[in-house]
């Protein structure tokens, strides 16, 4: 697979291999240390749902650059580990942050509903309800990232008007091809009991909406979305719902900058996803993308030696420069545009 760019951090030895990278970065321990800011928890009325929104706000003696809207993955919430990171990120390089819930996902009380790896809509009703005025910057992480590109491909040119950049992070792009991955991989069971888990909180909660689903336990992905997720927003099987909200046919669509990252060793988002639409992807001139031989899925730890004034986390660094970068070219341009 040709490459419009390569990542230029080196593993250090005893976080080689992509398990490793994937796992650690997982666990890897939260900077408690924030800066000086106020933070503010929004409950987010959907049209038959609500999440909840953590919002990091630069300190009062700070003009703030802009706001960046973080999207977890799958199983994640606003509370994951890369979250938390590049929350910090954002808010050390002068941004407002906001972390949210998906619907569905981690153990949100507010949300009753299932989750939806296409519901990009929901990303525009946090970001009218938090009325976040552009410079608007959107990441996508993992799962999230498909809802996000989704969520450009849908919009068109219109998104441009709302968005000014957006990046993904070892995101899939076509949901049949990865679940059957997962299916299969190490990592599949684990994910089948987080989500039996999740659903079982759900249906507590609001066992109307899942009445008569799901009478026998799932052996897999596959199975749980054909028999809950697909007949919870009404998709005739599990293929059908994958087809709908899978991002990759959309990527030509695309026309707000965007940085897509990923890592040829990622042990849950398999290398067809970006193999089966790199056409598409490299005939996009708005698409920027970092394909790195090495990272795992959501890791990318680096050496502290490359650069000791630098973080572990190499990509999330990216995201947040690339995100910097564009706010100086829109300043940039506002100030020429400005009359005499």
């Amino acid at each position: 697979m040709k490459k419009n760019a390569q990542s230029f951090f080196q593993v250090p030895f005893l976080l080689g291999g992509a398990h490793t990278q994937t796992m650690v970065s997982s666990y890897w321990p939260k900077n408690s240390q924030w800066p000086s800011h106020c933070r503010q928890e929004t409950v987010v009325r959907l049209e038959d749902d609500q999440v909840l929104v953590s919002s990091h706000f630069v300190s009062d003696r700070v003009l703030s650059r802009g706001n960046i809207l973080l999207v977890h993955g799958f199983m994640g919430s606003s509370e994951s580990a890369y979250m938390s990171r590049m929350a910090l990120l954002g808010l050390k390089q002068g941004f407002d942050v906001h972390r949210m819930n998906l619907r569905g996902y981690g153990h949100d009380k507010y949300s009753t509903t299932g989750a939806h790896a296409g519901l990009w809509l929901d990303i525009v009703e946090v970001i009218d309800a938090l009325s976040l005025k552009k410079p608007l910057y959107i990441v996508g992480v993992s799962l999230g990232g498909n809802t996000v590109l989704k969520m450009l491909g849908e919009w068109g040119e219109k998104a441009s008007q709302r968005v000014d950049g957006v990046a993904s992070l070892s995101s899939p792009l076509n949901l049949s091809i990865t679940t059957q991955w997962v299916d299969k991989s190490i990592y599949g069971n684990y994910f089948l009991r987080a989500l039996l888990n999740n659903h079982r909180e759900k249906r507590n909660r609001a066992p109307h909406l899942y009445r008569g689903m799901l009478k026998h336990k799932p052996s897999s992905l596959w199975e749980f979305d054909n028999h809950v997720t697909a007949p919870l927003y009404g998709f005739e099987d599990a293929e059908d719902y994958y087809t709908q909200n899978s991002s990759g046919p959309l990527l030509e669509k695309i026309q707000v900058p965007t940085l897509m990252i990923y890592s040829i060793d990622d042990p849950i988002i398999p290398a067809e996803n970006y193999q089966k639409y790199w056409d598409q992807i490299e005939e996009n001139p708005h698409i920027q993308t970092i394909i790195s031989e090495e990272g795992g899925h959501v890791g990318f730890i680096r050496k502290r030696e490359d650069d000791p004034q630098k973080g572990r986390f190499w990509a999330e660094e990216k995201i947040v420069s690339f995100f910097s970068d564009l706010a100086k070219k829109k300043t940039f341009s506002n100030s020429n545009n400005k009359s005499p």
